[in-house]
């Protein structure tokens, strides 16, 4: 806002043919303060948003669950088994149905 005003001034006293003996852009520019922006730049959430990397993770995460899925039954089955294998245990469950 002042430095419009100034170059209307420059103007009008240039067409009174006044000479300044100084120029008043020197006061301007001598009562400016310094300026240093410190503040972080400004991130925008949708290009910080990775979804490519997202999905890849999602897709990891429910191979493991399927994986821990997997491995629980069969830890499981061998629990209840007692570490027989699945030959065994229907052979020794028919022998005692048989009485043999």
């Amino acid at each position: 806002m002042v430095q419009p005003l100034w170059k209307t001034v420059w103007r009008f006293l240039k067409k009174l043919k006044i000479e300044l003996s100084y120029d008043p852009a020197i006061a301007l520019v001598q009562d400016a303060q310094p300026l240093v922006d410190t503040r972080a730049p400004l991130s925008l959430s949708h290009l910080c948003l990775k979804l490519k990397k997202l999905k890849l993770e999602e897709e990891r995460l429910a191979v493991i669950d399927r994986d821990n899925r997997l491995l629980l039954e069969r830890v499981s089955c061998i629990m209840r088994t007692r570490g027989q294998t699945e030959k065994e245990t229907t052979a020794h469950v028919r022998g005692t149905e048989t009485g043999i």
